[in-house]
């Protein structure tokens, strides 16, 4: 059933890799923490997470899998996740996404 809301059983084994990297995160003291010690909180994360996986390409259906695996700590990535990286995918040419996905 699950590869089957995820769209096939590679989206369920990608969503899994990415998932997994924050299930021994601690997201509970977020919720009492002001709007700039979030952003640092969830960039030393960002930050953590990709240095494990230098290498790692992410597909437009896997900006979706990240920000659904932090949006219970509150991350205050969403909207450059959700909006601007999924804009620049959906509606960028293949230069356009390369530069900013680079940048991102």
């Amino acid at each position: 059933m699950i590869n089957l809301l995820d769209g096939s059983k590679e989206n369920t084994v990608r969503r899994r890799f990415i998932t997994s990297s924050v299930e021994k995160m601690d997201f509970m003291p977020r919720y009492g923490m002001n709007r700039q010690e979030l952003f640092a909180d969830s960039m030393k994360d960002f930050i953590a997470i990709h240095k494990k996986f230098p290498k790692f390409k992410p597909e437009p259906n896997d900006y979706h899998y990240m920000n659904a695996a932090l949006t219970p700590g509150g991350s205050s990535l969403g909207n450059h996740m959700y909006i601007f990286l999924s804009t620049i995918a959906s509606q960028g040419d293949d230069e356009q996404a390369s530069w900013w996905f680079q940048k991102a």
